[in-house]
């Protein structure tokens, strides 16, 4: 073999280096923004059902005003009942805020962020 042909070689086998570490570099940067945005949507669909949540409760407690209002038949007990439900319900979510709410939160990125490329396993 002449040096030339081992010097292109050399050459050639430099510049296929590069461009892999290019071409892995804009893998990892690809990977880095689907998990980013899947954690974004993921986190923006929680808020979406958080709010709807918050009305459906607010609708519930109305009705159970007015139920208790009938009972009671008085507004100031009624109220003073809800209030203790939304206190009851508040510690209630206080106390069990880890399995209820953080470990879920944590399940679930780990699984966006560690899930296999190509996998949906959403």
């Amino acid at each position: 073999m002449n040096k030339e042909t081992i010097g292109e070689q050399i050459q050639s086998l430099g510049n296929d280096t590069r461009e892999y570490a290019r071409l892995h570099i804009e893998l990892l940067k690809l990977h880095l923004t689907d998990g980013t945005a899947r954690v974004f949507s993921v986190i923006t669909t929680l808020i979406i059902l958080i709010g709807f949540g918050f009305f459906v409760l607010f609708f519930i407690a109305m009705i159970l005003w007015f139920v208790f209002v009938d009972i009671t038949g008085s507004v100031i007990w009624a109220s003073t009942i809800i209030a203790l439900l939304y206190s009851v319900l508040g510690w209630l979510t206080y106390v069990f805020r880890r399995r209820i709410i953080l470990d879920p939160m944590v399940n679930v990125l780990t699984r966006i962020i560690h899930s296999k490329e190509g996998s949906d396993e959403e």
